[in-house]
């Protein structure tokens, strides 16, 4: 063997020699071949079997620092829910009759101008209950002729917020009287009617003038509220 072969065979030894060293606590030499026939008693330790392999996987599993991470990702979709509701949904003036010669007037703000019935106070109730703005329109589905008849009859709303706020986009005069409106979808009356909690009510007087010459017995009609999503 010549110089630089005894050289080569010396460092193969010493490479060989440390790497029995850096494995020495290794999960895979514990797992002894004995089948193999192999015992090595080095440093004092029994290394029953090692294979080329052994070399290779200690230096992934002493790696400390390394910290993986990932993302997850959560999905949520929330309808768009359209929705009013009459929360009082019913006017009710009662029994009454025209001073002689004369138009009566009564309305749900609690007047009665010659006639006799009993003074009614609270109009119609109007809520969004759903989770997005609309636009709002209301009519009737009878003219001031068709519900009270006579001479010169009047059926008339009046709009207002009944929590402040609720329609700060408005299409009409609120807290002004209105002539009724029997076509189409009505008299768009709210541009943006809101759904936020206590800004989502709005509330719809009502007032007729009862002629003389007006209908008899019980009459009715019916009002109706249109809302669109914008």
């Amino acid at each position: 063997m010549g110089k630089k072969e005894y050289i080569m065979f010396f460092l193969s030894i010493v490479i060989i020699i440390f790497s029995f060293i850096s494995i020495s606590k290794s999960p895979c030499i514990l797992p002894a071949l004995k089948s193999a026939g192999l015992p090595l008693d080095f440093l004092g330790q029994e290394k029953e079997g090692i294979t080329l392999l052994c070399y290779l996987f200690p230096i992934s599993q002493k790696l400390t620092g390394y910290a993986p991470t990932d993302t997850g990702e959560i999905n949520l979709t929330v309808e768009t829910s359209a929705n009013i509701n009459f929360t009082t949904s019913n006017v009710n003036f009662g029994i009454g009759s025209v001073t002689s010669g004369t138009n009566a007037t009564i309305d749900t703000l609690g007047n009665v101008i010659n006639g006799n019935w009993s003074a009614t106070t609270g109009g119609f109730i109007l809520e969004n209950i759903g989770n997005t703005n609309l636009s709002l329109a209301i009519k009737s589905d009878k003219t001031a002729g068709q519900f009270i008849g006579g001479t010169n009859p009047g059926f008339y709303y009046n709009m207002t917020e009944k929590e402040a706020g609720a329609c700060p986009s408005q299409n009409i005069s609120f807290g002004s009287w209105q002539n009724i409106n029997t076509t189409g979808d009505g008299t768009l009356v709210c541009d943006r009617f809101l759904y936020e909690i206590n800004k989502d009510s709005l509330k719809i007087d009502i007032r007729l003038v009862i002629p003389s010459d007006a209908y008899t017995g019980n009459r009715s009609c019916y009002i109706t509220a249109t809302a669109t999503t914008v």
